[in-house]
């Protein structure tokens, strides 16, 4: 497996980076998954995060941007086609970005030896209708739940009904009731079903102010 020379690295960063450009173009194209991927690249000290979308591989002091190096990010979304038959949009926003973060939580608390035992769908769900930090949140709720049985296949599914839970409690989003056209400050008169805004009527002789069938004396002008 290949690893970091770390005789060479008290050269200037250009040569770190060098050094671990070749230990990601190796890991990348050895790995038959994207855990093996990460996990090569963890031997080799190095981290594979993604920092606002953006997957920057950082060792000790020095990160590195695949944005930045070029051929490299095309290289790992070719590989992503390789190993799941999809691409990965690596940008803020994107619910893909956000559910490799919430994998690579997972790899972490499982020592890089289990990735999520499914595809991405059930965890771009969860994201969208969660944030990351939430999900994030449920995960550790399941790896600190003792009991579980089914290896990490058990504990996958407990994860994911900790996520459906905290679906469900979400407060409701509370219905605005749309804008009425023409509306008319004061009262109404039901009338087969339909709202009829009704004005005041003074009555000349009297002087008398009608309104919705009652009456009261007021002075005339």
């Amino acid at each position: 497996m290949f690893a970091v020379n770390h005789d060479t690295l008290a050269s200037p960063q250009a040569d770190a980076k060098a050094e671990v450009i070749q230990a990601f173009k190796y890991a990348l194209q050895t790995s038959s998954s994207f855990l093996e991927f990460v996990g090569k690249l963890k031997c080799a000290d190095i981290a594979f995060i993604l920092k606002d979308g953006t997957p920057v591989l950082q060792f000790w002091e020095h990160s590195f941007c695949l944005n930045a190096i070029i051929g490299a990010l095309p290289e790992l979304n070719d590989a992503f086609r390789r190993w799941e038959g999809q691409c990965i949009s690596f940008t803020f926003d994107s619910l893909e970005a956000k559910a490799l973060r919430v994998r690579l939580e997972w790899m972490e608390r499982a020592n890089y030896e289990n990735d999520l035992p499914e595809t991405m769908s059930s965890l771009m769900l969860f994201v969208e209708k969660l944030d990351v930090n939430r999900v994030k949140d449920a995960m550790a709720i399941a790896f600190r739940k003792q009991g579980i049985t089914g290896g990490y296949q058990g504990r996958f599914k407990y994860f994911c009904g900790v996520c459906r839970n905290m679906i469900l409690r979400q407060p409701q989003q509370p219905q605005m009731r749309p804008p009425a056209d023409n509306r008319t400050e004061g009262p109404t008169l039901h009338h087969q079903g339909d709202l009829i805004p009704m004005q005041p009527q003074r009555v000349a002789s009297t002087g008398e102010q009608r309104y919705l069938g009652q009456s009261r004396e007021c002075q005339s002008p």
